[in-house]
């Protein structure tokens, strides 16, 4: 098997591996919005949970999708008010 084969079979595994990112953005903002409304001690350590685990997601997600995240990165950088 080629190098360039065995690296893409392996970033194939790594997204079956890696959490669902759209998934951990809805966790993420049902519990942001949970918290907004409730700042009760249980809706702020489950919004600290969903942001853990969307800071997790992204992490796998930028390395297996170096090219896209630095577009994404490039935007953000040039649209300070998002």
């Amino acid at each position: 098997m080629s190098r360039r084969t065995h690296a893409h079979s392996k970033s194939v595994a790594n997204l079956c591996l890696s959490p669902n990112l759209g998934g951990e953005i809805m966790n993420w903002n049902k519990a942001r919005i949970d918290f907004q409304h409730n700042p009760a001690k249980v809706n702020r350590d489950y919004y600290c949970k969903c942001c853990d685990e969307l800071g997790q997601a992204i992490s796998q997600w930028s390395a297996t999708q170096p090219e896209l995240f630095e577009q994404f990165k490039l935007w953000f950088e040039s649209h300070p008010e998002y």
